[in-house]
């Protein structure tokens, strides 16, 4: 979806507003977040049923290299 002009100008005139949109663009816990939660939308929306990431998925921090290799593998 497309910003429109009024919406640029909003967020270009308000130093506040675009320090935080700017947080946002660079987090990638605010990407997965809007991804998971389309995913899940869609999900319900064709299955019609409850919570698609409800026990199957979780996210889980991977605090060192060790937990990436373990992942990844």
């Amino acid at each position: 979806m497309t910003p429109t002009q009024p919406e640029i100008n909003s967020i270009a005139g308000c130093p506040i507003r675009r320090a935080e949109i700017r947080k946002r663009l660079s987090s990638f816990s605010w990407w997965m977040r809007l991804l998971c939660q389309r995913v899940a939308m869609r999900a319900n929306r064709e299955e019609e049923n409850g919570r698609f990431f409800q026990d199957r998925y979780k996210a889980t921090r991977l605090a060192d290299e060790a937990s990436l290799l373990a992942c990844a593998a």
